[in-house]
């Protein structure tokens, strides 16, 4: 009993990290979107205030190369933000685009903001303007597009997949031992709870929105009942109080790893059944309609969070390629070379000493002259 209480700990603390742990990375992805969006903002005006300034120092018909220069390595700038394209018109100045989206506008810039979600449906956190909050603004790319995915996809698709797997866990545990009586002839009572001491509901379901009714497992809430921190005699092994050597229930526990799952129809209609949910899409995720089971779900989670973080590797080491050999095409066509300039100032070196010995033979020649004379 003292192991299955010890176990049953590790099996909560062991959520209750995963789960601490991806809504940390959550939180860090959160506060580098807003800073980021905070460099689109700053960078957006610097851009207009360049076009202001270029227009006014070109209205002559004079080029201003320092102010074309300094708008160009701003561009740069935000194109690390996000899919940057410019539109230059005929009086010098740019409109900039991010994404679809029309950011600068001559000496004009907009504003942009993390949009938070709406209302309890919506959960869909992106972008949108200062003066639309209300409209969300289309896939932008980027490393701020990344961020928005990862937040509305990769991180919270895992954190469903480890609230389905709690959930779970804590509906057919405490069913089994349910059916059981303890060591002091108590029938048993919920081994899983939620940790805010409301107690455990059966029907709850972790996808409730805006939040969980209390008593509802997740990976975050699980924890192990008081009832039996403080006194392990409360775990119920056997299923009749005149059998207390009976370890039937004890063992029907441990066949759960391979028998329960994680999508079945509850024999109780009151029950909901299980079901991962891609709340980005408001569709299921594809799994096994017949149901897997608690070491297969997991395992799942598991490959699926793999998954992303190799193909996320990929994607970066490709586009990393992608911007070197567009750097490299740049810095061929505006860049100096080197063999070139010399070949330019050797050909200028001895056109100036023809040029000298061309005005040598004249003076001679005058010279010549003025002495015949």
């Amino acid at each position: 009993r003292a192991v299955v209480v010890q176990r049953a700990q590790a099996v909560a603390s062991q959520l209750n990290g995963f789960d601490q742990r991806l809504e940390d990375i959550r939180n860090q992805t959160a506060l580098r979107l807003t800073d980021s969006v905070a460099q689109i903002n700053a960078l957006a005006e610097q851009i207009a205030q360049v076009n202001g300034q270029l227009v006014s120092a070109e209205v002559s018909g004079n080029e201003a190369p320092d102010l074309r220069d300094a708008r160009d390595r701003l561009v740069d700038q935000l194109s690390g933000l996000g899919d940057v394209r410019t539109i230059v018109d005929a009086r010098g100045s740019a409109q900039v685009l991010l994404g679809s989206t029309l950011l600068v506008d001559g000496s004009r810039a907009k504003q942009l903001r993390v949009a938070a979600p709406l209302n309890a449906q919506d959960i869909v956190v992106g972008l949108a303007l200062v003066s639309d909050p209300a409209r969300k603004l289309l896939p932008i790319g980027g490393s701020v597009g990344e961020m928005v995915s990862v937040l509305n996809g990769g991180l919270r698709d895992t954190q469903d997949r480890l609230d389905a797997l709690a959930t779970s866990v804590a509906r057919a545990v405490n069913a089994v031992h349910a059916a059981g009586v303890d060591a002091t002839g108590q029938a048993g009572v919920p081994v899983f709870v939620d940790r805010g001491n409301n107690g455990f509901n059966p029907a709850g379901d972790p996808f409730h929105l805006p939040r969980p009714t209390p008593g509802t497992i997740t990976a975050r809430t699980i924890g192990v009942n008081r009832a039996i921190l403080d006194n392990n005699q409360r775990i119920a092994a056997s299923s009749g109080a005149d059998r207390p050597a009976d370890n039937d229930v004890a063992l029907a526990m441990a066949q759960l790893r391979a028998n329960a799952t994680v999508r079945v129809a509850n024999a109780n209609p009151a029950v909901p059944p299980i079901e991962v949910r891609h709340l980005l899409r408001g569709q299921p995720i594809a799994e096994p309609t017949t149901g897997i089971t608690l070491g297969e779900h997991f395992r799942a989670a598991a490959s699926a969070l793999g998954t992303q973080v190799r193909d996320a590797t990929n994607d970066s080491a490709v586009r990393d390629t992608l911007v070197r050999q567009a750097d490299a095409r740049r810095a061929a066509s505006s860049g100096v070379n080197m063999d070139e300039e010399l070949t330019n100032l050797m050909r200028a070196q001895q056109a100036y000493a023809a040029a000298a010995k061309v005005v040598s033979a004249a003076d001679e020649m005058m010279r010549v002259l003025t002495e015949m004379v």
